[in-house]
Parts: C-alpha cells; sequence; structure tokens
C-alpha cells in the first residue's frame, strides 16, 4: 500500500484544526446557561439556546450536507441512465428544511423542547416516548454510518490508507469534541468543515473541467458522447418510483433529532424558523459543485474512444480525483466525478457506499487467482498495473488491458 505523503499530511491538518476547534468552542462557552439556572445536560444538548444565525446556518446546513451528501449527489449525475434527474437529494432536503421551518419549527421552539420526541412522551406517556426512541436512534445510526462510510472511502482514494482505519479515527475525533463541547463544539466544527467543502469543490472543479480528457459538459449533457447525457431523463414507467423518493427526501427529512436539535438551539423561535430556510438555501448552494463533478465524470474520455460502462463505474471509484483534478497528471483511463455515495435509488443511505465501495487495489490479496488473460504482473499497486495496461493500449485494442484489469477483482 502506497502512503501519499502530502495527501496524508493535509488530511492531519485539517483533522487537528477539527479537533482544536472543538475542544476551543467547549472552553468558551464552558459557563453557559449556568446563570440562567439551565440544567447542565440541556446545555450540551441545545447549546444554551442562544445559537445565533451564523454558526445556526453553518450547523443547520451540515445537517444534511456531508460526505453522503457530497458523494451520493455527484455519483447520481454520473451514472448512466440516471444523471440529474434522479439526484434528488439537494432539492428533496431543501424542500424538507423549507417545510420544518414553515410547519415545526416555531411552535417546536417557543414551547422550549428539549428533543424532538418531548411533545409525544408528554402527549402519550413514557413507555410511547421510549418506543419512538428507537427508530429514532436506528436512523442516526445508520446516517452516522453513511456518512463515516462515504468518509473512509473517500481518504482511501485520496492517501491510500485502510478505509477501516479512517472511519475508526474520524469517528474517534468526532466523539471526543461531541462529549468535551456537546452542541457548542459541533456547532463551531461545522463551520470550519462547510468551509472546507465549499472550498475544496471549487478548487478542484476548474482544473477537472479544463483537463483534456474532459469533453465540454454542455454537450454531454444532451448528447451522448461516452455515456448517456448526464442531465437524465425520467422514463413514465419510472414516475411514480421518482415521486415516492422525492416524497421519501422531502417528508423523511423532517423528524430527525439532528435538525430539531439546531431548531431548538436558536435563540428565538424566530431565528429557528430563520435558520431552516438559510439551510434550505446552503443546501441547494453547497449540491452545485458536486453536480459539476459528477457532470465531469460522464463527460471524461480518453482519445474519443468510447468506455464499455462497466469499466466507466470501475474506474470512476477507484483512479480519479488525483489524476484529473491535479494540473499536468491527465491519465488515459483517468476519470473524475463521484465517490460511492449514499443517495441510491430505493435504498437505506449507504448502500452503495456498502455494496459497490470496493477498490481496485483492494483487491490486491487476491491477485493470485488466474484470470482468462493470465496472472496480473508483479510489483506495484493493483490500480499502477492497470493504468500502465491502458496506457500501453495504444492500437485501440480495449480488450486486453481491460479484462486484465476486470478479471483480476
Amino acid at each position: 500500500m502506497t502512503i501519499h505523503v502530502e495527501g496524508l499530511v493535509a488530511i492531519a491538518v485539517f483533522y487537528l484544526l477539527i479537533l482544536f476547534v472543538g475542544i476551543w468552542a467547549a472552553w468558551k462557552n464552558k459557563h453557559s446557561g449556568e446563570a440562567e439556572g439551565t440544567d447542565r445536560s440541556e446545555t450540551i444538548m441545545v447549546g444554551g439556546r442562544d445559537i445565533g444565525l451564523f454558526v445556526g446556518g453553518f450547523t443547520m446546513t451540515a445537517t444534511w450536507v456531508g460526505g453522503g451528501y457530497i458523494n451520493g449527489t455527484a455519483e447520481y449525475v454520473y451514472l448512466p441512465d440516471y444523471g440529474l434527474a434522479w439526484a434528488q437529494a439537494p432539492f428533496g432536503y431543501a424542500l424538507s428544511l423549507v417545510v420544518g421551518g414553515l410547519f415545526f419549527a416555531k411552535p417546536m421552539r417557543s414551547r422550549g423542547y428539549v428533543t424532538m420526541l418531548d411533545p409525544f412522551q408528554q402527549l402519550y406517556g413514557k413507555r410511547m416516548g421510549g418506543l419512538l426512541f428507537i427508530p429514532a436512534l436506528m436512523g442516526e445510526i445508520f446516517w452516522s454510518a453513511a456518512i463515516l462510510s462515504a468518509l473512509g472511502a473517500t481518504l482511501s482514494v485520496i492517501v491510500d490508507i485502510n478505509i477501516k482505519m479512517s472511519v475508526v479515527i474520524s469517528a474517534l475525533i468526532a466523539i471526543f469534541y461531541t462529549l468535551v463541547g456537546g452542541l457548542y463544539s459541533v456547532a463551531y466544527t461545522d463551520v470550519v468543515q462547510l468551509f472546507c467543502i465549499f472550498v475544496g469543490l471549487w478548487i478542484s472543479v476548474p482544473f477537472a473541467l479544463s483537463n483534456a480528457a474532459v469533453s465540454d459538459i454542455t454537450v454531454t449533457a444532451v448528447k451522448t458522447v461516452y455515456q448517456s447525457p448526464w442531465r437524465g431523463s425520467v422514463k413514465k414507467e419510472d414516475t411514480w418510483i421518482w415521486i415516492d423518493n422525492f416524497c421519501l427526501l422531502m417528508l423523511g427529512g423532517i423528524p430527525w433529532q439532528v435538525y430539531f436539535q439546531r431548531v431548538l438551539s436558536a435563540s428565538s423561535a424566530t431565528y429557528a424558523q430563520v435558520l431552516s430556510f438559510l439551510a434550505a438555501f446552503g443546501c441547494l448552494v453547497m449540491a452545485v459543485p458536486s453536480v459539476l463533478i459528477g457532470a465531469i465524470g460522464a463527460s471524461t474520455g480518453s482519445g474519443g474512444r468510447v468506455r464499455q460502462r462497466e469499466v466507466q463505474d470501475t474506474f470512476m471509484r477507484t483512479i480519479q480525483s488525483r489524476h484529473v483534478t491535479s494540473p499536468g497528471t491527465a491519465e488515459p483511463g483517468s476519470h473524475a466525478g463521484a465517490m460511492p455515495g449514499v443517495e441510491t435509488r430505493r435504498r437505506a443511505p449507504g448502500g452503495w457506499v456498502a455494496n459497490r465501495g470496493t477498490r481496485l487495489d483492494q483487491a490486491a490479496t487476491r491477485d493470485s487467482r488466474p484470470s482468462p488473460s493470465g496472472p496480473p504482473p508483479a510489483g506495484g499497486t493493483m490500480r499502477d498495473r492497470c493504468k500502465e495496461d491502458w496506457a500501453a493500449d495504444e492500437g485501440g485494442d480495449l480488450g486486453s488491458p481491460i479484462s486484465r484489469c476486470l478479471g483480476w477483482l
């Protein structure tokens, strides 16, 4: 396994920054709520109910905008026969925040609840509150797993570290600063994280767009070049599935504790409503670079040769961002675009991360397995060997190197 030092240093600096901001936020607000006699546990959970518009807007947006949201949106724009028409998360989650702000934010905040289950417990008793806690808990666990899985897959591509190690380290850091500072730490680190996501994505987009291997995305949006147009379409027989998925995102995006935690932490009922609307706008803005990256992936070719779908699908997830998004490193077969995401059709969040997240060099332990094209060459990672075979294919005979790369899996 090759460790990319520059990427590893950048990731380490980012993690240390997040940890520092989380601890600083906890120290800065350690006496918050004490003057009003507020219970300490309530202060930790809802941040003393004094989160302002700036920090509140960022942390409310971060309710949905994470690794799963970014990767999933890009993946669906890229996927042949799906495209932008099926990338429903940006508009679905934005509308869920609007609906939540219009009908739920103000009454929940004005009544001073601490969790979203409090009104049910008051009306139907503690047993019903405990029963409803189970699906709420399971939803949060699976959503957290989807985010961590997307993060781990991203890090495993960028710096070639083990996906399990990256997931465990990320989870430990998040747990540590959350235990130390509660919602304050989470809110302030959300500001840093969203800023880094936004700036990082927009830095990479121009390099990817200007790469020689990338066709004009305005053309590939409406015409078949390397695959079906990335704009996508909804077939007549899929209309009700599309509507069902959209309603799931729009209405299913409301009953989440992470959303109501931000609502209940706002400094006033009006602010709680405004934060929801700001976050809806933020979700749409943060989706723009993801859509562009997915479109770039669908518009990437090699010398004008049309790829087979399975080859695009494999290379899209393995040798993408380091080669196309970095200036001067374009190579045949390199794809920029989406990593395995979470916005899967008729699947729970995280479905494709689990099922389609295998990378070529993760299959290196199976290198000795024979294939129709013979054993893989010795030395180097699986990705390097596939890239060398692809680059050596000067005569246009795609079958030989591709079948070897796929056969080694």
